[in-house]
């Protein structure tokens, strides 16, 4: 289609003419070909007409040889072989019966040359057959598309040569049987049957010819010939011959009988030949017929050819001359001298065409005009929408800044209100004043989030994703909430979805993590599914469905069309009853709409809901790859859970680990089994006596088995024992699984005696944390106070970076696996790259995991982690862990207490702060936290007044600034700190900036005015003093 459209209209027209002709043509040339395959056909039956006359020729010379002992008969019987030979030859699907004529010329020379009389009867029969044959293989030919009546007279002319036949041999079996005088009784019976044959043989050839094949001329023909006295004669003879008892024939009775039957013979053979000529004269009419029809054919097509290329040339003419004038008046814009509609007459459509054009075309200058008003319109309304769009970014920008000022002194007060004696009482009111105002700051982000989505600033980041130990981590951050309800929670990942594919992990886990953190909500008893299903693939991808399902409260039918919206919720009693944004959902379908695919609900009130979305993702690895081979001993599954140990199974075999045992009890695995290392999976079983349980512990250990305890996550957790080597939580399976056998088969590979823990006092050191969630923070800020460690906070992992690259040398770094922005596995390749960079020793890293029992430790250690500890934490396997990481930190570098000193002076030493702030309320919370930590400080109203403290006195040690301040702003205020440190030649002073915004444009900004950090508001005081801390030890 689009090559006709590049087409001018010549060539169409050309095309419009020479497509219809030629086709034309075609069919002209098709009916010519079909014609001539008619006239060859009829050719054909004229050619097969003559071979039966020359198959007849050969019957009756064959005849009057074998009758009269005629040797002369000989050549004209060859020279008629020749000839059929001939005829024959000229069609190709013939060439097989050329043998038999060659055979048919052997039997008459075998005839001729019979030394006796028994060869000579030999050599008839022989003779005989071969003469069948032929017949045979001429009447098989077929003939297609041939007229009715040349085809009747074929098959009359075929039925008269087998009636010549049969004729021929009833003569010369008679003949035969009257020269048999002396010959047995049995041999002339014998010869009566046959000639009974070949009398019945002409008898259904005969009516065979006039009930099927023949013509009313044709019969009345062969009623003339039977009316002869030949056949009355030759009857009588038959039946005399054929007589019992034999009656005695005379001489004169035997010559009269073979006379008749030749006459009958030869009356045959002039009926055969009548037959023939009206064959031939009737192939010849109709051949004359087809010829003028192909004649006629030819000349019609010629001349309907003609007349479609005369016609289709001269409407090409007008239509392209027409044309051509209206375009040269659209080129002139209608400015030509002459009306287009009078230098094109007619009536026709080209006519009206050329009114029209000029009716549109002014109809066109008075659309111009118009359009030139329109499009001044809209580079108005253009102009005014980006205002518009820029006020509103401006808008959310400055409500979160002005949001979070007030709330830094909401929070900064309650962090300095919860260090002083309070009630029970108070202790509850300041808890709810810390809840309230971190659900404020969450609403606010959510709703900056939700802007960056509908401002289409929001991209994705695809890399190699695990969708499998996605699904895992989520649900193990979900698990201590299910198990407080309880609920149970059912994981369902198809085995054919690939093993790693590209996606961008973050933003699937933002949307199943809403998804399930509202069904966890929202659900009171009952269960949790999520699932993971292959559809099929699109465009070589995989389609891939995810879905999180629930037994809750439902969504009512009315509100379902609404619920993606923002702000939305089921009803006003739901927004009462449960706290959120109402973002989350609206913020999920439209991450779900940038990954290409819509998130859909199915939901019935009362009875749950089922949140689902189908996203095409490339695979890059579909089978699982097992990276830290290794050999494991046998493994056994051992329950009664058919459930757990049936997926325990399929996990097993999806990652290529071999299963040796699978039963449900122990007394059945020590009946069978005969490993000399065995790693046992044991299975909990629902109601299991503990008492029992640690037995089987008991008895295992005693066998030097290696025990991987298997327990559900709604059980409550006890301790078995020091028997059991590794302890998984259905349904948290996967790499999990895989490091629980690996700790298995360490143990089998120590000879079954597990190492002692060293055990060392803890000493004080540097520790990095790296944790975004503010609970967390502040549980491990007060344990590692308590014990006497040093430690900075960072976030996320970009902090994290920008805090260790500094030159700060940590003991520990505490890494949190989730996290935004940079997440704690890239982080740690980064440290590590880093360090191999710049020539440093690996510092311990230990991983901080929200997994019931055990961490992702496959990829933890292959992103350079040395450790783990999961959460929630526990006191005494924290500082375990910590202390044995540094004391095989301190047995490889002797800088440590060097570093550890630095910091400590660095903390102890008089600080004096420049505090730069135009709000009372967070001078007096920033206030507050400086007394605390024991820094002298002075307070500026604004930028004005802060260069003014600066200029009288520049030995402040760290300056605090804030950004929006009336009279002038912090970042023209460190501007000109900076151009006054250069004039004066003094040592730069750190500058940090307190912000409460979080817009990426501003944070650059203050990087860009001089600032050397920054500390968002709310403002914590941990941040606040880690970003001194490190400044100051960088100067």
């Amino acid at each position: 289609m689009k090559l006709w459209n590049r087409l001018t209209i010549k060539h169409k027209i050309w095309g419009l003419v020479v497509i219809p002709a030629f086709a034309i043509v075609l069919l002209a040339g098709h009916q010519v070909i079909n014609i001539n395959q008619q006239v060859s056909q009829l050719k054909r039956a004229e050619n097969m007409a003559r071979q039966l006359d020359s198959l007849a020729q050969l019957n009756a010379n064959s005849h009057q040889l074998r009758s009269d002992n005629s040797n002369g008969k000989s050549d004209a019987i060859i020279s008629i072989t020749g000839k059929l030979n001939e005829q024959l030859g000229l069609e190709h699907e013939f060439a097989e019966i050329h043998p038999l004529i060659e055979q048919y010329r052997e039997t008459i020379e075998a005839i001729v040359d019979s030394e006796d009389s028994e060869s000579r009867i030999d050599n008839i029969v022989w003779h005989v057959e071969v003469y069948q044959e032929l017949l045979l293989s001429v009447e098989e030919r077929t003939l297609v598309a041939m007229p009715a009546s040349v085809n009747n007279h074929l098959k009359a002319l075929v039925q008269l040569n087998w009636l010549l036949f049969w004729s021929a041999e009833e003569a010369w079996q008679i003949q035969q049987l009257s020269a048999l005088t002396k010959a047995s009784s049995f041999t002339k019976d014998e010869l009566k049957v046959q000639i009974r044959a070949l009398i019945q043989q002409q008898e259904l050839f005969m009516g065979r010819f006039v009930v099927i094949n023949a013509e009313p001329d044709q019969i009345n023909l062969m009623l003339t010939t039977f009316s002869n006295p030949a056949f009355v004669e030759s009857q009588q003879f038959r039946e005399l011959v054929l007589s019992e008892p034999a009656v005695p024939i005379s001489p004169e009775q035997m010559m009269a009988g073979q006379q008749a039957l030749a006459t009958r013979l030869a009356l045959f053979q002039e009926v055969a030949g009548a037959i023939s000529g009206q064959l031939l004269q009737e192939v010849e009419r109709h051949v004359t017929a087809f010829e003028q029809q192909r004649l006629f054919v030819v000349i019609a097509i010629t001349l309907l050819v003609l007349a479609v290329l005369v016609a289709g040339l001269r409407l090409g003419q007008r239509i392209i001359h027409n044309l051509t004038l209206v375009l040269d008046y659209l080129a002139n814009e209608g400015k030509a001298d002459t009306k287009l509609s009078e230098q094109i007459d007619g009536r026709d459509e080209l006519a009206s065409f050329a009114k029209e054009v000029e009716r549109l075309n002014a109809e066109r200058n008075e659309s111009q005009q118009r359009l030139l008003v329109a499009k001044n319109e809209a580079v108005v309304a253009r102009e005014e929408a980006e205002i518009a769009s820029r006020a509103k970014s401006s808008f959310l920008a400055n409500m979160s800044h002005e949001i979070r000022t007030p709330l830094n002194g909401v929070i900064g007060m309650s962090e300095v209100l919860a260090t002083t004696q309070l009630s029970a009482v108070q202790k509850d009111y300041l808890d709810t004043i810390e809840t309230s105002s971190h659900l404020l700051l969450a609403l606010i982000n959510d709703i900056l989030d939700f802007s960056k989505i509908e401002s289409g600033k929001l991209c994705l980041s695809l890399h190699s994703t695990a969708l499998r130990e996605t699904i895992y981590d989520l649900a193990a951050i979900v698990a201590p909430k299910i198990k407080e309800k309880p609920l149970t929670l059912k994981l369902e990942l198809d085995d054919r979805i690939p093993a790693r594919v590209s996606a961008d992990d973050h933003r699937i886990r933002q949307v199943l993590m809403n998804l399930l953190s509202n069904a966890v909500k929202f659900t009171h008893k009952g269960d949790i599914t999520v699932s993971m299903n292959y559809q099929g693939e699109k465009g070589g991808s995989p389609l891939i469905t995810f879905s999180v399902a629930d037994s809750g409260i439902g969504i009512d039918e009315q509100q379902q069309r609404h619920i993606f919206e923002p702000f939305a919720q089921e009803d006003a009693s739901i927004t009462r009853q449960f706290q959120g944004t109402g973002l989350g959902l609206a913020i999920s379908r439209q991450l779900v709409e940038l990954m290409g695919g819509e998130l859909g609900l199915v939901s019935t009130k009362g009875q749950g809901s089922r949140f689902y979305f189908t996203l095409a993702l490339a695979s890059i690895e579909q089978d699982y790859q097992y990276h830290n081979k290794q050999a494991f001993a046998d493994i056994a599954v051992v329950g009664r859970e058919a459930t757990i140990t049936e997926q325990l199974s399929d996990s097993l075999a999806y990652m290529g680990i071999d299963l040796r045992y699978h039963v449900e009890s122990l007394d059945k695995l020590l009946a069978t089994a005969n490993s000399t290392h065995l790693i046992v999976v044991y299975v909990v079983s629902e109601g299991a006596d503990t008492d029992s349980i640690r037995d089987d512990m008991t008895l295992l250990a005693n066998a030097n088995a290696a025990i991987c305890l298997v327990r559900q996550l709604t059980k409550a957790e006890i301790d078995y024992g020091k028997q059991v080597t590794a302890m998984l939580t259905y349904p948290l399976l996967g790499n999990r699984l895989v490091k629980a056998l690996e700790v298995c088969q360490q143990y089998i590979n120590s000879g079954g005696v597990k190492a002692p823990n060293e055990t060392k006092t803890l000493s004080s050191g540097s520790v990095l944390l790296v944790e975004d969630n503010p609970v967390n923070q502040k549980v491990l800020s007060l344990q590692l106070a308590s014990a006497g460690f040093q430690f900075d906070i960072a976030d996320d992992g970009e902090q994290a970076i920008t805090l260790f690259t500094k030159g700060k040398n940590y003991d520990v770094v505490l890494m949190d696996c989730m996290m935004p922005v940079k997440d704690g596995f890239s982080t740690t390749r980064e440290i590590r790259l880093y360090e191999q960079n710049n020539e440093l020793p690996a510092t311990p890293i230990i991983a901080l995991t929200a997994s019931v029992l055990e961490e992702d430790i496959e990829r933890c250690y292959d992103a350079g982690m040395n450790d783990f500890v999961p959460k929630p934490f526990k006191r005494d396997i924290l500082f375990e862990r910590i202390n044995h990481a540094m004391s095989q930190a301190l047995r490889k570098s002797k800088e440590q207490p060097a570093l550890a000193s630095k910091v400590a002076n660095i903390v102890n030493r008089g600080v004096n702060v420049l505090l730069v702030e135009d709000n009372p309320i967070n001078q007096k919370v920033a206030s507050l936290l400086l007394e605390k930590a024991g820094y002298d400080y002075q307070v500026a109203a604004n930028g004005e007044e802060a260069l003014e403290l600066y200029r009288k006195s520049p030995d402040f040690d760290v300056i605090l600034m804030d950004l929006m301040m009336p009279v002038k702003d912090g970042f023209a205020a460190s501007v000109e700190v900076r151009q006054f440190e250069q004039q004066q030649g003094l040592t730069a002073t750190p500058i940090i900036a307190l912000t409460a915004s979080v817009v990426d444009d501003d944070i650059q900004r203050c990087f860009d005015s001089g600032m050397n950090g920054y500390v968002p508001k709310p403002v914590k005081g941990e941040k606040l003093y880690s970003e001194i801390e490190n400044l100051m030890s960088s100067v």
